[in-house]
């Protein structure tokens, strides 16, 4: 299709940066269990789907050797094919099985850090929906004078670690899913007596994990979608932007959820904030369809008193 990058993926594979992905396959009940219990499995699911599938396609645009790695509750040759739907061709590898995420991570990272000619091991999640080719380049830049880089998540944790060599300090005796996993690793970081990158070198972004992660986020980016705007794109360097009138702003104020302040997001902000997002923003404009779906169905359950479907799947 025309939002497809096509041969170029693979060609930009740098083996100095490693990019290790994790993710589950998206299969209902399986997936943002949290968010389910708001908008049922289903819409859980479709959401994960779109919001992986966008990812993936960013961190296929960046100058990284992509490794992706699943869930242990997974089949690798289920992920694989997943992959080559999506056009991705990075491998699937799956986590440690250890229950311990700090556990999952390091092994992951010393898997990556192992590789010939690897310097450099970025890892991220796929519920951070603002993950960003500028954000991935800028913590690649980062690690050419630190030792620790992170990306902060608006919940107290975060949704981005680089390392330049593994220190295992920092993935353990952590709580996880708690707002004070940011505050820890950072403790953690001087502990070991590790150069951390400021940690305003990376924005501080929102992951979706509940209904109420998904209506701020919604909140934040509807409009600049409509304008063609997203958060962090790359510079114009690649493909050309597509940039639709300003005045769409404005006609599509009426369709933000929850937005308290609609007449905040002119157009002229959209350009401050926000850089044009290049030709092959569909599965952009998809993620941000599908939220907005998934709130107003959300809404409509709670005013009609409808049950929420699960599957009653592990």
């Amino acid at each position: 299709s025309a939002s497809d990058p096509g041969p170029h993926k693979s060609s930009m594979n740098n083996s100095e940066n490693a990019l290790v992905i994790f993710a589950r396959l998206p299969v209902p009940g399986r997936v943002k269990t949290r968010l389910a219990a708001s908008v049922g499995d289903d819409g859980a699911c479709e959401f994960y789907t779109s919001c992986v599938s966008h990812i993936l396609d960013v961190c296929s645009r960046c100058p990284t050797r992509g490794l992706l790695f699943h869930s242990s509750a997974d089949s690798t040759e289920d992920v694989t094919r997943w992959l080559q739907s999506l056009n991705v061709d990075f491998p699937a590898i799956p986590q440690d099985q250890s229950p311990d995420l700090g556990a999952k991570m390091i092994a992951a990272i010393s898997h990556a850090l192992s590789l010939p000619g690897t310097r450099k091991v970025l890892i991220i999640g796929t519920d951070i929906p603002d993950l960003s080719e500028k954000g991935i380049s800028a913590a690649l830049a980062a690690l050419d004078t630190y030792e620790v880089v992170v990306g902060p998540a608006k919940d107290g944790g975060y949704y981005l670690m680089g390392l330049t060599r593994m220190e295992q300090s920092l993935f353990q005796d952590i709580d996880w899913s708690t707002s004070t996993v940011l505050e820890r690793t950072v403790s953690k970081v001087e502990s070991a007596g590790m150069r951390l990158a400021p940690l305003s070198t990376l924005p501080t972004l929102q992951d979706i994990d509940t209904l109420q992660d998904l209506h701020a986020w919604l909140t934040d980016n509807r409009l600049d979608a409509a304008c063609g705007h997203a958060p962090g794109a790359t510079s114009g360097t690649q493909q050309a932007a597509v940039q639709e009138p300003a005045a769409s702003c404005h006609q599509q104020q009426q369709e933000v959820v929850a937005c308290q302040d609609p007449s905040a997001h002119r157009a002229t902000e959209c350009k401050t904030h926000h850089t044009l997002r290049e030709a092959g923003s569909g599965r952009w404009r998809r993620l941000v369809e599908v939220c907005a779906n998934l709130c107003e169905q959300a809404s409509s359950r709670v005013s009609g008193n409808q049950p929420i479907i699960r599957s009653n799947q592990e």
